[in-house]
């Protein structure tokens, strides 16, 4: 089952689908933000949607959540996407993100024991 909500389309969305689950334990923001080897205002500003994690940073978040190959792969392409200078750029990434899409969602498929 992935960790990641798949039909986001924004690395936000992921970052606070991970996040908001584990905010309240104290020093989780500051724990993350050690791993992410960054200023916790700088994690504050992305948790706002007021900037973007690097690309290293979303690495090491996929790392930190302990995300598989693929939903790593997902996450760091919507971070990219995200962070892209050109409409080119961007349409070549999200043409990335459906491949990476389609392999994640046959294991999200739910198997129904047979009787």
């Amino acid at each position: 089952m992935s960790k990641v909500p798949v039909e986001s389309s924004r690395s936000l969305d992921v970052i606070e689908h991970l996040f908001k689950p584990n905010e309240v334990p104290r020093g989780y923001q500051a724990r993350l933000a050690e791993a992410l080897h960054c200023n916790p205002s700088h994690l504050s500003k992305v948790l706002k949607g007021r900037t973007y994690f690097t690309l290293e940073q979303a690495a090491d978040a996929a790392r930190f959540w302990q995300l598989d190959e693929l939903e790593t792969l997902f996450f760091v392409t919507l971070v990219s996407i995200d962070r892209a200078g050109t409409e080119h750029l961007k349409s070549t990434l999200l043409q990335n993100l459906i491949l990476i899409r389609d392999a994640i969602r046959p294991r999200m498929a739910v198997t129904v024991p047979q009787s």
